[in-house]
């Protein structure tokens, strides 16, 4: 007895069996731009960023270079949050350090709680 398989595009394996090939990815984006909006049942991360890349295709040169732009300055801002936020950290382990450096701690100890090397702590 034969069955037949039908992929469902549903899912993301089908998805990806059936729009995998580069030619039809440009059609799958080019065909999303004309939708409106999100069908229901399309609603899940895979195609939202289909969706989403679709909508990006369908700006002029102007508008893209604006969206690149923007998207830059996002990357950015995120990085120098994330740089100050480790140079705190940082900072606040070398304040801990040498509290309890000048407390007799031991270096091990020290080394230990911080996270700071062995080698870092006798520096300070």
């Amino acid at each position: 007895m034969c069955t037949e398989r039908y992929i469902d595009p549903f899912t993301d394996f089908g998805f990806k069996r059936m729009f995998g090939s580069d030619r039809c990815k440009s059609c799958v984006i080019k065909n999303l731009a004309k939708l409106s909006e999100i069908p229901e049942r399309l609603d899940d991360e895979l195609f939202r960023s289909f969706f989403q890349l679709a909508e990006v295709s369908k700006l002029s040169p102007e508008e893209y270079e604006a969206y690149e732009a923007s998207l830059k300055r996002q990357r950015d801002n995120y990085n120098v949050v994330v740089t100050a936020r480790e140079e705190g950290m940082m900072e606040e382990k070398i304040k801990n350090a040498r509290a309890m450096k000048q407390f007799g701690d031991p270096i091990d100890k020290i080394s230990i709680i911080t996270g700071l090397s062995p080698e870092e702590i006798v520096k300070l």
